[in-house]
């Protein structure tokens, strides 16, 4: 995920534990924002301060990044709702060519993982 600008991520799963586990499933989507998203939020992967949109903790973050499924590009389909796995609502709108979980843009999308789907997003949800 490194080389898809998406390190920030791998980061911030290391400083939670969660890496293992996260390794070892199988059938995950995650939407990870890139580095310039966390870069914008100051840096939260290398934080375990709280976040100013949602639940105080990084893991918290994290895990509303993670979708229990394989969902590629062409799963998504406009007015769509759907929940990650700690059942945070996301909703899937097409606008303009593009793809929006809520108001993060897909920027990179469909790559192939040992446990699923990788998409990039420009915003931390």
């Amino acid at each position: 995920m490194t080389a898809q600008g998406l390190s920030s991520f791998v980061v911030g799963l290391n400083r939670t534990n969660v890496t293992e586990g996260t390794n070892a499933a199988k059938g995950l989507t995650c939407v990870c924002p890139d580095n310039d998203a966390f870069a914008a939020m100051g840096n939260l992967a290398f934080t375990t301060g709280n976040v100013s949109d949602g639940p105080a903790s990084l893991l918290a973050t994290l895990t509303r990044h993670g979708l229990t499924g394989s969902f590629y590009t062409t799963n998504f389909t406009d007015g769509d709702l759907i929940h990650s796995q700690n059942g945070y609502p996301i909703l899937i709108t097409r606008r303009n060519g593009s793809i929006f979980l809520n108001d993060a843009r897909i920027i990179g999308s469909d790559f192939i993982a040992n446990t699923g789907c990788v998409h990039g997003l420009d915003k931390v949800r």
